[in-house]
């Protein structure tokens, strides 16, 4: 029998699935439609409760099952948004929190929030880059937070960045500690309570469709799946070569990062980020245009050792 997914809510089994949904929710930085297509696309990146995979699988049509995983998901949303009227009318460390990174940016600071070294625009003309790790959205509540940031200059003057970094914050008020010297690696102590608005319970459409139309020709994609590295659990690797130049595309959850440079040069260049729910048929485009160019991925390629939580540096 197919459950009311908001009564699902009240389910102890799917403690973990919905921590992990508001965890995301309080990043302030996905939508709840962000959240369910991820949900829909990659349900290897969340927990998996049983209870959860049997109701998803009850829904017949794959139209039915993006409204059930997006009602839950909205469920979540108005639950957390529902806590946020507490401080709605305030300023709180989270807006502290960005005024700093604003500040930052203005003194030419790349500042990207729950991101990865692998996953960052600079160039030259930049002072430095900060991040707030990505893997921290996995412990992200509301309350105190001893959120890490990650620095390195692009000047060759470590010094000079952190106390810029730690000027910003102390500025708004935030309390921030280093890691010893010269080690890239800042902690801003503070209590996490984002402005969370409510939305619609229900979905205005679900046209997401992950397998395809039964009377569509389905694609050959075996050819494409052939770049990838096999071992693939919540990340994926996309690996081609051409006369010394490589190009990497990490896939994981919803971010996709695209890096090209030399092989075995350092450091690597033309790196680009996006948040994508298309990033298959980006990456598509991209594997065809390189491929009638020439670019392959020579065979006996091994997989990458990326630590599957790593900050992907």
């Amino acid at each position: 029998m197919i459950t009311d997914p908001v009564s699902l809510l009240a389910d102890p089994d799917l403690v973990p699935l919905v921590q992990a949904i508001r965890a995301e929710i309080l990043t302030g930085s996905a939508s709840p439609e962000d959240i369910a297509l991820s949900l829909l696309e990659q349900p290897e990146a969340y927990p998996d409760p049983p209870r959860w995979t049997q109701q998803v699988e009850a829904v017949d049509e794959d139209e039915d099952r993006a409204v059930f995983v997006e009602r839950f998901v909205r469920s979540v949303w108005n639950e957390t948004a529902q806590q946020a009227l507490a401080w709605q009318d305030e300023t709180t460390d989270v807006d502290r929190l960005e005024s700093a990174f604003a500040q930052l940016r203005e003194q030419d600071v790349v500042v990207e929030e729950f991101s990865e070294w692998a996953e960052m625009e600079d160039d030259e003309d930049d002072l430095g880059a900060v991040i707030t790790p990505f893997q921290v959205i996995e412990d992200l509540v509301l309350g105190p937070v001893r959120l890490p940031l990650l620095y390195r200059s692009l000047r060759g003057d470590d010094e000079q960045l952190a106390h810029a970094v730690e000027a910003a914050f102390r500025e708004q008020g935030l309390q921030v500690t280093r890691d010893g010297e010269g080690h890239g690696l800042l902690y801003v102590d503070l209590t996490w309570l984002p402005h969370i608005e409510a939305v619609d319970p229900d979905p205005e459409d679900a046209d997401f469709d992950p397998e395809g139309s039964e009377d569509e020709e389905r694609e050959d994609t075996s050819w494409f799946y052939a770049l990838f590295d096999e071992n693939m659990a919540d990340w994926g690797r996309m690996y081609l070569e051409k006369d010394g130049r490589y190009l990497e595309a990490r896939l994981r959850a919803r971010r996709l990062a695209i890096i090209e440079g030399d092989i075995g040069g350092e450091p690597r260049v033309a790196k680009s980020r996006m948040e994508t729910f298309d990033a298959l048929d980006h990456l598509k485009e991209i594997a065809r245009e390189r491929m009638a160019d020439g670019w392959t991925r020579p065979p006996g390629t091994p997989d990458a050792d990326i630590p599957q939580r790593g900050l992907g540096v």
